[in-house]
C-alpha cells in the first residue's frame, strides 16, 4: 500500500482481533528464530553500527539491524509514532508545513555488503571506501522510499566508480 493515505485509512482496521501494522514503522521482528540471530549480529556488528550511526548521526535517528529485511541491504523506517513518508507528502502537496523528521536506518545482517563491509572495517576503522559504502547505503534506503539521495551527482559518480572497478576486477 504506497498510497499517501493508506496509512490514515488502515490504521484503524483489524482482522480476527489483530490490528494492522505499518511495515515502516517501529521495530519488527518477523519470526522467533530471527529474534537469536539479531541479538548474535548486534554484539558481532555493534562496532560498525556505532561508526555508521556517527557518520549519519545528523541524517538518520538512529541505525539498528532490521527484523524485516530478508534481501535488501538497509532501509529506512519511522518510530511507532512518527508519520509516514507518502502521508508527510500528501501534507506538503497540500501546502501544509510538516516537521522535518528523521527516520531510522535498519540494516539488514545477513546481506553480503554488510559483512564485506565489517570486514573492511576490521582491517582499517577509517577507511575513506569504507565512509563512501556508509553514504552509498543511505542513498539506496532514500531511493528505496521514494526519496532523493543527498546529493545526486556524488551519487552516480560513487556508482559509476564502483562500476569501473567491479569490470576492471573481472578483467573485460
Amino acid at each position: 500500500m504506497l498510497d499517501e493515505v493508506d496509512d490514515f485509512i488502515v490504521s484503524g482496521l483489524e482482522y480476527k482481533g489483530k490490528k494492522f501494522k505499518s511495515a515502516i514503522k517501529g521495530d519488527i521482528t518477523l519470526d522467533e528464530k530471527g529474534v537469536e540471530e539479531k541479538k548474535a549480529s548486534e554484539k558481532k556488528y555493534k562496532a560498525l553500527i556505532e561508526l555508521i550511526r556517527d557518520q549519519l548521526k545528523d541524517d538518520v535517528k538512529d541505525v539498528r539491524l532490521s527484523g524485516r529485511l530478508k534481501d535488501t541491504a538497509c532501509c529506512l523506517v519511522g518510530d511507532e509514532g512518527d508519520m509516514d513518508p507518502q502521508m508527510e507528502q500528501l501534507l506538503k502537496s497540500m501546502g501544509q508545513k510538516v516537521p522535518q523528521s528523521r527516520r531510522i536506518l535498519e540494516i539488514n545482517s545477513g546481506h553480503p555488503i554488510f559483512e564485506a563491509m565489517n570486514r573492511l572495517f576490521e582491517k582499517e576503522q577509517k577507511s575513506v571506501v569504507l565512509e563512501e559504502y556508509i553514504k552509498l547505503l543511505y542513498d539506496q534506503a532514500l531511493l528505496m522510499e521514494g526519496s532523493k539521495p543527498k546529493d545526486p551527482a556524488a551519487f552516480a559518480s560513487a556508482v559509476t566508480r564502483l562500476m569501473v572497478k567491479d569490470v576492471e576486477k573481472a578483467g573485460a
